[in-house]
């Protein structure tokens, strides 16, 4: 069907909980790296989590690309798209320093 877009509406909803779960699940899976029951160095679960939220952060930055005509969609693409350009202007601030 032409102009049925209720197909992307679950895609934005989808983009828009990976973008909160990037931003919250770091919080989350520190404290179980460095527990007793994983013991990980503090450095090497600071970089885990980090990975986790990016790759979450660069999910929901495709899919609210995909889900962009819904207001899910474009919200998860913008707050994505912002957090990694800061990532990335970090990234390059910190190896020409």
């Amino acid at each position: 069907m032409a102009g049925d877009f209720g197909a992307t509406r679950p895609i934005g909803w989808l983009a828009l909980v990976l973008f909160v779960g990037g931003l919250l699940l770091p919080f989350a899976i520190y404290p179980i790296l460095v527990s007793r029951f994983v013991e990980l160095p503090s450095q090497r679960a600071v970089n885990v989590s980090a990975m986790i939220a990016g790759g979450c952060e660069l999910l929901a930055l495709v899919l609210g690309v995909v889900g962009w005509r819904h207001p899910p969609g474009k919200v998860a693409g913008l707050g994505a798209g912002v957090l990694i350009g800061l990532a990335l202007f970090a990234a390059v601030a910190h190896i020409l320093r």
